[in-house]
Formats: structure tokens, sequence, C-alpha cells
């Protein structure tokens, strides 16, 4: 790995513009002090979008496409010159690029995801630098498999200062459909139960707890200000982004249970977890009578990721590992 300082002066970013985590590392950098510049690997020019869907005519021209994208980010990477490359995920970009660019500076991934395809991800984490999942249990099976670049950094959620709000709603739950979770929540919808999601909530049994759209990241921070109770549902084993931004935003979290979340919050003093559909239900109605410790939980929360799981946080544990 490329010598680094403690922490770099100029970092470029690869990362999709929709992404939910552009805007709290912005910050995080901002409050850091890193001058941070872009490369939005999910944006496409008029020429590429061209080949993309001439792609969907015939396959191959696909990886041509993508090249095209890669090739953008060497030359802005040539004009830039960081001192680190940080990319989010980055699943269109290629070892090949990656290990071109590597000579040059240094590239970490901070993997924003569930590992799907173990192949295709070994082969990612050999090319970087650094590789960074979410998942305990992920770093060791990687580790078996050689990949000694491969670290545990969480999650992390935005840090906010809690002005009095109004709660305006009594349990929300933010995401998109799954069958199972229509089951889960079926009970819910006798509460002032919300739901903000795809549209596939709309042709569901609670569609009339569905409130018609998907929320950007201001308003879902808004959104989970003024609730009072917010249910979370994993749709794997990582200890999953909403955990983070409920505590941050000071609701009550009540959750499935994630191998990782003892190490992160303390059970029933920060987090409330919930076992299966009635246990659930049974929560959430025994959290709404009882204000005084709903928000004592919520709170404790708060501190702890106000404390632990911020972004500035993670950015230092990333500098400290690659320096």
């Amino acid at each position: 790995m490329k010598k680094q300082g403690k922490k770099p002066k100029k970092i470029l970013l690869v990362i999709a513009g929709y992404s939910s985590f552009r805007d709290p590392l912005d910050k995080a950098f901002k409050t850091l002090g890193v001058k941070t510049t872009y490369f939005d690997n999910r944006k496409t020019t008029l020429f590429e979008k061209l080949f993309f869907s001439l792609s969907l005519i015939y396959p191959p021209i696909y990886r041509f496409a993508t090249g095209l994208i890669n090739n953008r980010l060497v030359k802005k990477v040539e004009k830039t010159k960081p001192d680190l490359i940080l990319v989010s995920k980055g699943e269109n970009i290629s070892a090949g690029t990656v290990k071109k660019i590597s000579q040059k500076t240094t590239i970490v991934n901070w993997y924003t995801d569930y590992f799907y395809n173990s192949k295709r991800i070994t082969k990612m984490i050999s090319a970087y630098d650094a590789f960074f999942t979410q998942d305990t249990a992920d770093v060791k099976s990687y580790r078996i498999k050689g990949c000694k670049n491969v670290y545990c950094l969480p999650y992390a959620g935005p840090l906010l200062n809690l002005s009095p709000f109004n709660k305006k709603y009594d349990v929300v739950f933010l995401g998109t459909f799954s069958k199972k979770r229509e089951q889960l929540f079926e009970k819910l919808n006798r509460f002032n139960f919300k739901i903000w999601g795809d549209k596939r909530w709309q042709k569901s049994k609670l569609n009339n707890n569905y409130m018609g759209k998907w929320l950007n990241f201001d308003e879902m921070i808004h959104t989970l200000k003024k609730s009072k109770i917010v249910v979370n549902n994993h749709q794997n084993r990582v200890l999953n982004l909403r955990v983070y931004e409920t505590t941050a935003a000071g609701a009550l979290l009540i959750t499935d249970f994630s191998p990782d979340l003892p190490f992160m919050y303390k059970i029933g003093k920060e987090v409330i977890v919930y076992r299966n559909k009635n246990d659930l239900f049974q929560k959430v109605r025994y959290y709404l009578k009882n204000d005084l410790q709903r928000e004592k939980i919520a709170n404790a929360g708060y501190k702890r990721q106000k404390n632990d799981h911020t972004y500035t946080k993670r950015l230092k544990e990333m500098f400290n590992i690659i320096k």
C-alpha cells in the first residue's frame, strides 16, 4: 500500500449521485477538513447511454459501455491527483481499472451492501489497497480465502442536533416492500402506522398505511425525527443503515436481531429487539403507552450513536487502517 499520512488532504469520492451515503460523507469530510472531489460512477454521458441502450439488443456491448465510464474515472484521477480514492461499492468499476489507479495512489472500497457474489467480490477485494465491509462474518470468511486487505467498517449515522420535535407519527417503517414484511407488519395497522417506500406497498394489505412515495435523505431524517417508534427489518444478516439513522434522529428503534447488533448497541437499553410478528405488536403497543421508558431508551440510543457511530468516526478509523 502506498504510504499515507494519518489524514489525506485531498480525496476523490467515487459514489452514485443518488446514494444515501453521499450527503453524510460530504459533511464528515468537511468536518475533518478534507478537500473532496466527486465522480458519479452511475451518471452516464449521452454517448454512453447510447451504447447501454444497444446492449439491451446485443449484451456484449455492455462491457464496452462500462469501459467508457472506467476511462473517465482514470482521467479524473489523472486530473485531480488525489491522495486517496474512496469508492462506495463501485460495482461497475473493473478490477483492471482499480489496479491501474492503484499504481499511482491509494484506492479503497467501502462496500455499502451485502456480499451476494463470492467469486466476484473476491476479485474486487484483491484489486484494492483496502476493502471495507460492514459484516464481521465476511471479514473472517474472506481472510480465510486469503484476502488479507479486508476490514470491518460498519455503517454510521449522521450527526444531528435534536431540537424539540412534535412527534407526529406513532410508528413508521421506511423501506422496500416484501411479502415477509407485509405479513410481519400486518397487525401494526391498528396503530397510527405509516410506511414510506416503493410503490409495491400500494398493492399490499397495508396500502392504507402507505404514504405514496420514497423519501430522499433530508425527508427521511425529518420523518424519523417526527416519529415516536421506527420499526426495522433486515433483509440479510448485515446490520442495516436504518439502525444508525433512527438512533441518530432520536426515535425509538424496534428491530429484528442482527448478529452484530449487540456489539453496537445495548439491547433493551438503547434499542429494542423483537422476535416475531406477535412480539413486535406487543412491544410497539407497550412503548406507545409508556412514554417515559420509550424516551429514555431512545435518548440512550441517540447518545450511543452520537458518541460511537458517526461518519466522522468511521472515516478516522479508515484513515488509521490505511496510513
